[in-house]
């Protein structure tokens, strides 16, 4: 019988080379010598970047690394593929998030470990909440936009990065990240509220800048992509959307004037590469699609509608998930409606906030209670069933005013706000990290 130590290497690097991730991974913990060679080959930032590519879906990709290009990887042949990664991030970044991707599907098995922001009462209830990296970012109903580090950690900091007129409606990240600069470490906060103005604040380890961008009118919703960033507004029959870029010099500019609306109040907007899709209190869906023209102005390609007043949008890729006024939560795919699902009919409850992230979707409903399901491919996404989530969050509050997703760099984690000023936080841990602090 052969032994596992007289296989040459030379075969077993062919065989290791053509597993998925997570099957190496197991190769290298049947013994030693698989080990070492499992090891030398995962030094190669070609084959963690391949994992990444082929086996996460691209939206969740980009969605889960901040890249704005990571399309552009698959379009490329090996050896530029080879010269576009070797300039910035290192095989340790794919590997991370390719972890980060595994580890969204242990939400069952793992622990929870719950806390709560400490913030003063003096700024009203959290009206928006949003992570960037390891930071927590919240809006309140002073005005007061607050970073935090370490948030529900003994040692947390927090600090003002701007403060509005009236309370804080619209939140979002506008990050330079891409493959060919790789992850930037500043990054601006874009802020909006019923004052019409937009702040943004330039974050930076040495120092920070604060400007303001007098809008029109009142900001009920703001979504960002790379630099570029949508608002949504009233009054829109009339002035129409802008998309606006952050240029190098942290200046902001219009860009695309979007127009063909058909109500004036636009309840949620979402901007997705160089698409945009906004709803509005009659229940109409608008997309457009940002390309170069002579023209001043865009009109919508397509119009959808939903079964009541648009609460919420998100676009991830050729998908659109659309959250009404009627409790319904509604999926299309390359612009038709795959599936349409009745929260209330099956939580018995109000739905009041929807977040993704990469395959993780969570579900805030009145009661204040989260819902949390792991949605992989096209398939899981046609027969969702809302009654078995992976995990339900509950925080003994009456409402979810807004909530978010990201990993840690340990686990999954999730900040939902509930109206009694009170931030909470679940970060999910393998059992032997349960009393990491």
């Amino acid at each position: 019988m052969t032994e596992l130590s007289d296989i040459p290497e030379e075969v077993l690097r062919i065989i290791f080379r053509k597993l998925d991730g997570t099957t190496l991974f197991r190769m290298g913990q049947v013994c030693k010598y698989w080990y070492r060679i499992v090891y030398e080959l995962t030094q190669d930032v070609s084959m963690w970047c391949s994992f990444c590519l082929y086996e996460i879906p691209t939206p969740a990709l980009e969605q889960m690394t901040g890249l704005v290009d990571v399309d552009n990887l698959l379009e490329c042949d090996s050896r530029m593929r080879d010269k576009i990664l070797s300039v910035r991030l290192p095989w340790q970044y794919w590997r991370e998030v390719y972890i980060a991707y595994c580890r969204s599907r242990c939400l069952r098995q793992w622990h929870c470990l719950r806390r709560t922001v400490k913030q003063s009462k003096f700024r009203g209830k959290p009206t928006c909440v949003k992570f960037h990296g390891n930071l927590l970012l919240t809006g309140h109903e002073n005005g007061s936009v607050i970073c935090w580090e370490n948030a529900g950690m003994k040692h947390q900091t927090n600090s003002l990065l701007h403060r509005h007129r009236s309370a804080v409606t619209a939140l979002a990240v506008l990050d330079f990240s891409n493959l060919k600069n790789g992850k930037t470490t500043s990054f601006t906060i874009i802020s909006g509220s019923d004052d019409r103005e937009l702040l943004y604040t330039t974050y930076r380890s040495e120092h920070r800048m604060t400007r303001c961008l007098s809008h029109s009118t009142i900001v009920t919703s703001i979504s960002s992509w790379g630099s570029n960033f949508v608002t949504g507004n009233q009054d829109t029959i009339l002035h129409g959307q802008w998309v606006f870029t952050l240029t190098p010099d942290f200046n902001i500019v219009r860009r695309f004037h979007l127009l063909g609306h058909g109500s004036s109040n636009i309840t949620a907007t979402c901007l997705w590469k160089n698409k945009v899709a906004s709803g509005d209190d009659e229940g109409n869906i608008y997309i457009w699609e940002l390309t170069e023209t002579h023209k001043r102005y865009l009109l919508p390609f397509n119009v959808l509608s939903s079964s009541g007043p648009v609460q919420q949008i998100i676009l991830c890729g050729d998908r659109l998930l659309c959250l009404s006024g009627k409790h319904t939560l509604s999926v299309y795919s390359n612009d038709k409606c795959c599936v349409e699902k009745n929260i209330f009919h099956d939580l018995t409850r109000t739905p009041e906030y929807i977040s993704l992230w990469g395959p993780i979707l969570a579900v805030g409903v009145k009661a204040g209670i989260v819902y949390i399901y792991r949605l992989e491919t096209d398939k899981d996404w046609i027969n969702i069933d809302l009654t078995a989530p992976l995990y339900i969050l509950h925080s003994g509050q009456e409402h979810v005013l807004s909530l978010d997703i990201t990993d840690s760099g340990l686990g999954p984690s999730l900040a939902f706000a509930t109206d009694n000023n009170t931030i909470h936080l679940a970060h999910w841990l393998p059992q032997h990290s349960k009393r990491v602090r």
